[in-house]
């Protein structure tokens, strides 16, 4: 099973987002793997929402989340074996 998660340019991702009365805002973590780690089913619907947090309007990564020179990068694919955990990702 395959997943798409947005990244940061220091391997850092981007969480579930938080339903606010400004928009959406998400944090960022270290796993792409963690429970709250936003996961998309497409690289078309991931590629959508990076759109969305880059464009800062509606959905956007808390600003003190970030550290020194980080900035949002691109999505990655992440596999999943059948009981949920990270397996290898192949490439194609």
């Amino acid at each position: 099973m395959e997943k798409w998660v947005i990244k940061t340019n220091q391997g850092r991702y981007v969480t579930i987002p938080f339903i606010l009365t400004s928009g959406f805002r998400s944090y960022l973590n270290n796993s792409p793997t963690a429970k709250d780690t936003r996961r998309y089913s497409s690289a078309d619907e991931a590629q959508e929402y990076y759109e969305k947090y880059l464009a800062g309007r509606q959905y956007y990564v808390d600003k003190y989340t970030f550290q020194n020179g980080e900035a949002l990068s691109g999505i990655e694919k992440v596999a999943y074996d059948a009981l949920g955990r990270q397996a290898p990702v192949t490439t194609e």
